[in-house]
């Protein structure tokens, strides 16, 4: 059945009395949509809700969230009133949040040091209901979908299903390295970041797992270490980062950041198929990503 994360949004709305007139902000993995008058945005998650992982995707960002705002580390707040959620309308999982009031331009200083304070602080939450190096395992899940796309060749899928066998070795190699296995991001990349009144702020909390902080490192410079994209503004967050990590460990960790993206991209392409073009993009990268070196100088420690 085909969504419509307006109508999702509204009817969620409407069942705490809300009337609105809706807009929408984003569109992306989530559909985020403003409840004018209200200070409020609906997040309506479909592509999650559509691959059976969104409960506990829309659960986890919510505590996190909720966590690192007791924490004053800058983060998109769950609603007070009405409840947050998650709320389900047809089979969309949908979460209220306070609206920001967006403001000017990121500055990628702030953004570091932003960063290290909500590691800092996510030291002390609870890991209960945290999977260990959840976005890897729902990337695995999600896997089958990959498989049955008819647009991407056989050859491909293939060195995509032998990566993803190879994983579990790569992982425990990488837990056997860090010092800081705690909750983290998951999926810190620019676009999960937001300039507002207050600064810079962190959001979609969704995918947070417990991994190593180098993981949300690796997430972060990817697109620059892949594509060449985001150079400047990431090497200057980089630079920033005031807190311990392992360099090489984050360079080993950005080959494991494509291959979790390409599944779910999968799935954002049955929405969008201009995505095909990044899909194989980023299947051809698997192998280059091997021999990928992290930005040098090496970022502050």
């Amino acid at each position: 059945m085909i969504v419509d994360p307006i109508d999702v949004a509204v009817r969620a709305a409407a069942r705490f009395g809300l009337a609105c007139t809706p807009s929408v902000l984003a569109d992306r993995s989530h559909v985020v949509v403003a409840l004018e008058p209200h200070p409020l945005v609906a997040r309506v998650a479909l592509a999650t809700s559509s691959t059976g992982v969104g409960l506990g995707y829309a659960d986890r960002e919510l505590r996190v969230a909720a966590h690192l705002d007791a924490a004053d580390v800058p983060t998109t707040r769950p609603s007070v009133e009405p409840p947050p959620g998650p709320h389900t309308v047809d089979g969309a999982l949908v979460s209220f949040w306070q609206r920001e009031t967006l403001s000017g331009v990121l500055d990628p200083a702030e953004v570091g040091r932003t960063l290290a304070a909500a590691h800092r602080a996510l030291r002390s939450m609870p890991a209960e209901g945290l999977p260990v190096w959840g976005v890897l395992d729902e990337a695995r899940r999600v896997l089958p979908r990959a498989r049955a796309a008819t647009w991407i060749p056989r050859a491909d899928v293939a060195v995509l299903e032998a990566a993803f066998e190879a994983l579990p070795g790569a992982l425990d190699e990488a837990r056997a390295r860090t010092c800081s296995f705690q909750a983290v991001h998951g999926d810190l990349h620019a676009g999960n970041l937001l300039s507002t009144a207050r600064g810079a702020v962190l959001t979609d909390w969704e995918d947070a797992s417990l991994a190593p902080v180098e993981w949300d490192l690796a997430t972060f410079a990817a697109r620059h270490l892949t594509f060449g994209e985001e150079s400047a503004f990431c090497l200057a967050a980089l630079a920033a980062y005031d807190a311990a990590y392992d360099p090489t460990l984050a360079d080993s960790l950005v080959a494991l950041r494509n291959l979790q993206v390409i599944p779910w991209m999968v799935v954002f392409a049955e929405r969008d198929p201009s995505l095909r073009a990044r899909v194989r993009a980023r299947l051809d990268a698997i192998d280059r990503l091997r021999t990928v070196r992290w930005p040098a100088p090496s970022p502050t420690r």
